[in-house]
């Protein structure tokens, strides 16, 4: 699976996208797995082979545009465009959003949260983020980052869509003992549905699945980090 994962993403960093004029390939990808499975490790290994630079970021740590200078913390959106603008001549980058999973609720805080998230997928940032008290981006800035996340970026959304795994193998979940090496993977289908359809649509159809981890892969995790 890395060698196809490098392959895909020589192929959506290192081809010059701005030459397709009216459709251009989607380079977005779900990475799934349950969780502790290696998704966000295998998201910055692949950076570390092809050469790219990698921001990652989890949904429970995003912070909304608006919702940051009270907490004390920064919004994540600014963020994204300082660490683009900071590896701008760069060939491309990899931007990784782990639990994309956790996006399908009904909450006002899940809708915005799609709402910065599908920004991100369209490679178009939000029109608010200009506004945040503690960031001044001009318009200049914005055209230069949309264009980059148009042609030179590689977006790897991580799910562990952990409902739809348990609902299949309720006693093989982690580090349960009683594993089952014939524990079956849920279909794509089965992960799919499980998310809004807008979200599912921004993604490509191609996508790589971990599988869960065996009581054995554990104790060679253990090992290898003893050595």
């Amino acid at each position: 699976m890395f060698d196809q994962l490098c392959a895909v993403a020589r192929a959506s960093l290192f081809v010059d996208r701005s030459q397709f004029k009216v459709l251009k390939p989607r380079c977005n990808f779900w990475l799934i797995g349950p969780s502790g499975s290696g998704k966000t490790h295998l998201s910055k290994t692949l950076a570390q082979e092809i050469g790219v630079p990698i921001f990652s970021i989890s949904v429970s740590d995003w912070v909304l545009i608006g919702a940051g200078s009270s907490k004390g913390c920064n919004n994540t959106w600014p963020l994204l465009i300082e660490f683009i603008m900071k590896h701008f001549n760069q060939q491309g980058i990899i931007i990784f959003v782990d639990e994309l999973d956790k996006c399908g609720g009904e909450s006002e805080w899940s809708t915005f949260l799609r709402n910065e998230i599908f920004s991100l997928a369209d490679a178009r940032p939000p029109v608010g983020v200009k506004d945040t008290e503690s960031n001044s981006i001009s318009d200049s800035v914005i055209a230069q980052v949309e264009d980059f996340l148009k042609n030179k970026t590689m977006i790897i959304g991580g799910a562990a869509f952990q409902g739809v795994w348990e609902n299949r193998n309720s006693n093989s979940m982690g580090f349960n003992p009683s594993m089952s090496a014939e524990a079956s993977d849920p279909a794509l289908s089965e992960l799919v549905n499980s998310q809004p359809r807008e979200l599912v649509n921004r993604f490509s159809s191609q996508m790589f699945v971990l599988p869960q981890l065996k009581k054995q892969d554990y104790y060679d995790v253990i090992t290898s980090m003893a050595i």
